[in-house]
């Protein structure tokens, strides 16, 4: 009897303290979540990798927009002011201002103004330059292969999600027969004091009615540790320090019907179709090494010179301007741009390579995913017929008991069917759940 009381203490220790946990939990933050799509548009807001992916999506999009601008002129302004010091002196035949000046004989002249300022705006513009015009078709192509970066992170964070909330469901699913399991241990241990006291049976019997009621409360425990471990892992997962409420139950997603038929194509296969696309653009462009490039200049400058500072008044002024076109062509670079192209068509190989491979194995992960549906979904529906009736017979076995019909070592025997046949139950629950939500992930379009 002594030992009936200590496993009651100890069940109703373990629903104080969760009613304390629960108590101080209401007091702070909660989160609550309905489904698992809710889990899903959470996370989209809110989890680590792909808040840092969709970052990646505006730096892709800003290095875009940076490398298309260098498709436009660009125009400069400047302005210059030097003090010479000392002007340079210029020989100059004598003979020019001197005509009886002698031949051979030169006299040094200064000319110029001590202080020269300037003004200059310059345009220069690549009108054609292969190279800038692959790179912008590079960048808005990086923008894309962001996008399915993105898409695959969101694929793994949601699979990895989706594990941890339908394993919280299924945990708390299992608890329920886990609390059922204490009770009728506990009434079994009852009943065998009672018999143990009265001589009626063993000492061995006795011992193993109190293992039964051990390891009810000890898969209760586990069960209890494991949902709070889940949960923290859950908060982790999505960076949450507040309470998670899941107002969900695994008996709504048990039932439900499921198309099998995939419209969308998974994000790792147009993520590997983006990289290709991206090395055949890098092969264009490491062949457009040798291509010719047009650049057009333009400069206007507008001078003062002074013999004194700043004296703009008294400065004589003049302008110069210039245009000139330039064609460049590459005539040798040491085979460089031969290794170059050669290096981006084994990218390119390469990419395909990787593409090939991918669509084949996305493909029949998908074939394997409807044989592990229809298999798990099938194997649940007969656990649970299974588990009907075996909760029937056990019901049937526990009458037989309370009337005497059985002794109690043989109701041990076939509670522990029931307890078997649950332990199956859950197993198969879990597998169909885990197929389930993998369905489910793979619809969403990304």
């Amino acid at each position: 009897m002594g030992k009936i009381l200590k496993s009651n203490m100890n069940i109703s220790k373990i629903y104080v303290v969760v009613l304390l946990i629960t108590s101080s939990c209401s007091l702070s933050a909660q989160v609550t979540f309905n489904s698992l799509k809710d889990v899903f548009d959470y996370a989209d807001k809110h989890e680590v990798s792909i808040q840092n992916a969709l970052i990646n999506e505006r730096i892709a999009a800003a290095k875009a927009k940076q490398t298309k601008s260098q498709l436009y002129p660009q125009i400069t302004g400047s302005a210059g002011y030097n003090d010479n010091i000392s002007l340079q002196p210029t020989l100059v035949p004598a003979n020019i201002f001197n005509s009886s000046a002698p031949a051979g004989e030169y006299k040094k002249y200064k000319f110029g103004k001590k202080y020269i300022s300037d003004a200059t705006v310059a345009l220069q513009w690549n009108i054609l330059d292969f190279q800038k015009n692959l790179a912008v078709k590079m960048a808005s192509n990086e923008i894309k292969t962001s996008k399915w970066s993105t898409a695959s992170s969101k694929w793994n964070t949601y699979m990895n999600l989706a594990s941890g909330y339908y394993s919280i469901l299924i945990t708390r699913k299992s608890m329920d027969f886990y609390k059922e399991n204490v009770k009728n241990a506990d009434l079994l241990l009852n009943s065998g004091l009672n018999k143990y006291n009265k001589g009626l049976i063993s000492k061995d019997v006795l011992d193993r009615t109190t293992i039964q009621q051990i390891n009810a409360l000890k898969e209760l425990h586990a069960a209890e540790s494991s949902l709070q471990k889940l949960v923290c892992q859950l908060q982790g997962d999505l960076t949450i320090n507040d309470e998670i409420v899941i107002a969900d139950n695994v008996d709504k997603h048990v039932n439900t019907e499921t198309d099998l038929y995939f419209e969308t194509v998974h994000p790792d296969i147009k993520y590997k179709e983006s990289v290709l696309n991206y090395n055949q653009l890098q092969l264009k462009q490491a062949k457009a090494l040798n291509y010719p490039s047009l650049s057009l200049t333009y400069q206007y400058q507008y001078n003062w010179a002074a013999d004194r500072l700043m004296d703009y008044a008294n400065a004589i002024s003049y302008n110069t301007q210039f245009i000139g076109v330039k064609l460049s062509i590459p005539l040798f670079t040491g085979f460089h741009n031969k290794y170059k192209r050669k290096e981006a068509q084994w990218s390119v190989r390469q990419a395909q390579y990787n593409l090939d491979a991918t669509r084949i194995a996305r493909e029949k992960e998908d074939e394997m995913l409807k044989i592990d549906y229809l298999q798990s979904k099938q194997n649940y529906e007969d656990e649970s017929r299974v588990l009907s009736l075996q909760q029937d017979a056990d019901s049937k076995i526990n009458d037989k008991y309370q009337k005497g019909v059985i002794s109690l070592d043989e109701r041990l025997d076939k509670y522990q069917d029931l307890l078997n046949e649950q332990n199956n139950y859950i197993k198969s629950m879990g597998n169909y759940l885990i197929a389930q939500y993998q369905v489910y992930i793979r619809h969403i379009n990304f």
